[in-house]
């Protein structure tokens, strides 16, 4: 492998990595702020569960393509 073929693939586990954390953290703060005392309308705490929320099912929704993708990919090629 070149220097720059290991530099990708350490970049691609970072990346892997930083958002494995966002989406674990995401879903912890999540669980541990469902039964918070609400202000109201401009809540904090259900602002931010919004955001953690939208952070899980964006990346699980880019998961799911990458996975059938490659998936195709394989069955494609073995045809």
């Amino acid at each position: 492998m070149t220097k720059k073929t290991t530099i990708k693939k350490s970049i691609a586990l970072l990346i892997c990595i930083c958002l494995l954390f966002g989406v674990i953290f995401s879903m912890g703060y999540m669980s541990a702020h469902r039964h918070h005392k609400c202000e109201g309308t401009h809540c904090p705490i259900c602002a931010q569960i919004a955001v953690c929320e939208k952070l899980v099912q964006t990346i699980s929704s880019a998961v799911t393509v990458i996975v059938c993708s490659f998936l195709m990919l394989i069955i494609w090629k073995k045809s």
